[in-house]
């Protein structure tokens, strides 16, 4: 990756070379049309509109090809350009903002919705918004620009294989992981290391240990009755999961630096901050407990007992964090205007957090 998060060069070579060989592909047939045994109209002036027509798209494909020689040429300076062009600070949120889109979609894709009737097939998530588009399927993750007037989808479906939640918090995991690497080496290796780097050190290996508890749970979840998976509401994963998110990947950027190395100077410029992210964590953790007591408790009591505390912190969460909670708000309004059949025509879904496309919440995150 370049230093704007930008595919490097070699790759960017290899996409204009199969463009220039699909445009090349193109153009040939369009040439050749009439060899190939297309259909011709039957009047004149349907033959002529036909032509004018073929003749503009042609005229466009070599265009593209063109600029795509162009590009290619372009490739083996992109690099001295592009540093000259971009500063350090923009690189680096520019990466922070791929990362968090990363973790956020495949958050997106996992939480999927198992619906009532027959499985449905596995489909991609798409979310198109300006002049970019997203797509998510369970092979991989495509982020290109599109072009078009601009405009918002989001897609969220059923399919037929489990639901994995380790596919969720794996990037939390990983995320917490290189966090609590970090502050381990700057807390073993500082002379009288800071209480605070300690504690921030113990809330972030809270927050690990309670996602790898959830992750393991995927193990067991399917074969839990279905009554007791219902209980886990999804406006709660998807509220809980997302807040880790962004709490995580704010301190990543505080905490973890290109050269891995943290020492008192910079402690002592981010402490503040990072003292402020550490109640989110414990309510983010509470959370993530909660909701695998509700999962595996072993009596009906105990699960609605677990279910009414896990109401609780959820409400906790969006009233520590006021900024998380307006900001859960504004895209809940921003998509209740939108037209529903965008989505789903049968309307039966309604809209969750951060736009996202679920089915009726009766229904659980985990199946019926």
């Amino acid at each position: 990756m370049s230093t704007s998060g930008l595919p490097s060069c070699g790759a960017n070579r290899q996409v204009l070379q199969r463009a220039r060989v699909y445009f090349r592909d193109v153009i040939a047939v369009l040439a050749n049309r009439q060899r190939l045994g297309w259909p011709e109209c039957a009047s004149a002036e349907g033959r002529e509109h036909v032509d004018g027509l073929v003749a503009c798209a042609a005229d466009n494909f070599r265009f593209l090809d063109e600029r795509a020689v162009f590009l290619a040429a372009m490739c083996g300076k992109s690099m001295a350009v592009e540093m000259n062009v971009i500063s350090t600070a923009e690189a680096r949120k520019s990466l922070q903002q791929s990362r968090r889109m990363e973790l956020l979609t495949t958050l997106a894709f996992v939480v999927r919705v198992l619906v009532k009737g027959p499985s449905h097939s596995a489909s991609d998530f798409v979310t198109q918004k300006g002049s970019q588009v997203l797509h998510v399927d369970s092979a991989q993750l495509t982020y290109a620009p599109i072009h078009g007037p601009s405009q918002h989808r989001y897609q969220i479906a059923a399919t037929s294989d489990p639901l994995s939640i380790a596919t969720a918090v794996v990037g939390l995991v990983a995320t917490a992981g290189k966090i609590c690497l970090a502050l381990s080496t700057f807390v073993s290796s500082a002379i009288d290391a800071p209480q605070s780097a300690r504690d921030a050190l113990a809330a972030v290996e809270d927050v690990r240990l309670a996602l790898d508890l959830a992750k393991g749970l995927v193990d067991t979840v399917t074969n839990l009755p279905s009554n007791r998976r219902m209980l886990a509401r999804l406006n709660h994963i998807a509220i809980t999961f997302s807040n880790c998110v962004f709490t995580l990947s704010e301190l990543e950027s505080l905490i973890c630096y290109k050269d891995s190395i943290m020492h008192r100077m910079r402690w002592a410029w981010c402490e503040k901050k990072i003292l402020r992210l550490l109640p989110r964590l414990d309510s983010q953790k509470a959370s993530l407990s909660l909701m695998v007591t509700v999962l595996m408790c072993q009596s009906e009591m105990e699960a609605l007992a677990g279910r009414d505390r896990l109401n609780a912190a959820v409400e906790q969460i969006l009233q520590r964090d006021e900024e998380f909670a307006a900001r859960v708000r504004n895209l809940d309004e921003m998509h209740v205007a939108e037209n529903q059949s965008t989505v789903r025509d049968d309307g039966a879904g309604i809209r969750g957090p951060f736009g996202l496309r679920f089915v009726d919440q009766r229904y659980a995150v985990f199946g019926v």
